[in-house]
């Protein structure tokens, strides 16, 4: 769904019929009013990514009253040549949808490059902190790095400090050659990273990239953490004053007692998601030119719903990209990703929406609903408990 801000309210023009209006979250957006297709009273709308309205946002922010973002060249980057960023909160599809948008030989598929173990030679910056936050104050230590990245400059010395086997040998000689052939043709860059989540507004200032927020529903987050038993150190977020000064401050005593108390994974992927999605809240009121979209819609529609996303991102949705995309969602494939498996971009996605509920005990469910429901309130209704 894409969103569109008004003051302290925001809105989805689809049709004029249907107005539905819900409370406001813990970021302090009063409200998110949604306008669409009419839906039956008590659910969400299929919200679909309009190209007209995406256009109109841009001519609005490249008017000539409002000045340009800095960019990686001295001219004003054309629509279709801006850098895309995916982002959202971890197990949010951005894989999924970082693959499908890279489908096409003009865009450029980089992988996490804020990931602390990502190979030094797509992008030299080094990290020691999950979710590092990037702004003008501390930029100095990364800046030149991603300017490399973004022109596919590939940091070859960098890599060749950090081989130790022969696949790392044979990742550079990969990586190197992708580099070359995406600089060879003018590629776009795609920077599929959740956990750039907190730099993506500096990450748009400075690139002027074009940022798509994934959002998914609390219940699918959390049962894909604890398929994978995946834990999170809070400290990550405490030992960075900028991000808790400038995003994190209403959480601050939640993020304390988390990370001097172990919890479980239920009660963790609760605060994640309440954190990731308030901040989220907080990008849509403040960024209109963002797309939000959430992997429901994408997966329950894809193919309609990646042809919008491309469309509004400027890429040409190919017979190829329909037929692949075809492949990878039909109800013929597995709806659970195979044991110990991270990413499985071949899958039934319908069914895929509603895995949570075999995942997850009637008890865990119960918690995560009491904890999310304020935050969840903007993005998703009572109809999808």
């Amino acid at each position: 769904m894409l969103l569109r801000p008004f003051s302290r309210h925001a809105e989805v023009l689809l049709s004029p019929q249907t107005t539905v209006t819900v409370s406001g979250v813990k970021s302090g957006a009063s409200s998110i009013r949604y306008v669409g297709m009419g839906a039956p009273s008590g659910q969400t709308p299929n919200f679909r990514l309009l190209p007209r309205l995406d256009e109109a946002r841009r001519q609005e922010t490249q008017s000539p009253d409002k000045p340009h973002l800095r960019l990686v060249t001295p001219d004003t980057l054309a629509p279709e040549r801006r850098p895309i960023l995916i982002t959202g909160s971890h197990r949010s599809g951005s894989t999924w949808v970082g693959r499908t948008l890279a489908q096409v030989p003009e865009v450029a598929f980089i992988n996490e490059p804020f990931h602390p173990c990502h190979r030094p030679g797509v992008c030299s910056a080094r990290f020691v902190r999950w979710y590092q936050y990037i702004t003008e104050e501390n930029e100095a230590q990364w800046k030149r790095a991603f300017e490399r990245t973004m022109v596919f400059d590939y940091a070859v010395a960098e890599e060749v400090k950090h081989l130790g086997s022969l696949r790392d040998a044979g990742r550079l000689v990969r990586d190197w050659t992708r580099f070359l052939g995406w600089r060879a043709r003018s590629a776009r860059p795609l920077l599929k990273d959740p956990i750039a989540f907190f730099s993506a507004p500096w990450l748009a200032r400075t690139f002027e990239c074009e940022v798509v927020v994934l959002v998914r529903h609390p219940a699918a987050f959390a049962s894909s953490l604890k398929r994978l038993d995946w834990h999170f150190d809070f400290e990550n977020w405490l030992a960075q004053p900028l991000l808790m000064r400038d995003w994190l401050h209403p959480w601050e005593s939640e993020i304390h007692d988390f990370a001097s108390e172990p919890r479980d994974v239920i009660d963790q992927a609760a605060l994640m998601w309440n954190v990731i999605h308030g901040v989220a809240a907080m990008y849509h009121d403040k960024y209109p030119d963002w797309r939000f979209v959430r992997h429901e819609d994408l997966s329950l529609d894809p193919i309609d719903g990646f042809r919008d996303l491309y469309t509004s991102l400027n890429i040409e949705f190919t017979e190829d990209v329909e037929r692949t995309l075809e492949h990878q969602t039909s109800s013929a494939n597995p709806a659970e990703a195979p044991s110990g498996t991270t990413h499985a971009l071949v899958r039934d996605s319908r069914a895929n929406v509603s895995n949570w509920k075999q995942r997850l005990t009637s008890d865990e469910v119960r918690r995560l609903r009491a904890a999310v429901a304020e935050a969840s309130a903007p993005w998703y209704d009572e109809a999808w408990w």
